[in-house]
């Protein structure tokens, strides 16, 4: 009989059975045949000069990407509580690769700055694969 959706929250499928999902600690990265994955430290926002958002840069490791080869990055904003109302999560911008930077900011454009980011815990959870 197959676990229901949500019995299998935070598990991994391997082999037909249900596995613990590994531990991903920030700024440890994961590279497999060329796909990098990584998490950014909710300690490292910024808060932009206008105060209406917020940035934070990410460091690829470029140390094991080939440069001569395109690179594609999925990022979503992860957290305790309250990201539900934000955009920008999932947009990358200035992308190299060496890194990239994510910009956040509140929908209807009111105030956000560093510090409410890190005390909910907010990071950037991110892919980075090449073809």
């Amino acid at each position: 009989m197959d676990a229901a959706p949500q019995q299998i929250e935070n598990k991994q499928l391997k082999g037909g059975k249900i596995m613990p999902a590994p531990i991903h600690e920030p700024n440890k990265h994961i590279t497999t045949a060329g796909v990098r994955t990584g998490k950014t430290d909710p300690r490292h926002w910024d808060t932009l000069s206008n105060g209406r958002g917020i940035s934070i840069d990410v460091d690829l490791k470029p140390e094991n990407l080939d440069i001569s080869k395109p690179l594609v990055v999925v990022t979503s904003l992860v957290g305790e509580n309250n990201h539900w109302a934000t955009t920008g999560g999932s947009s990358v911008y200035n992308l190299t690769h060496e890194g990239f930077t994510v910009y956040v900011r509140w929908i209807d454009g009111g105030l956000l700055n560093s510090e409410f980011a890190k005390d909910r815990g907010w990071y950037i959870n991110w892919i980075a694969m090449q073809y």
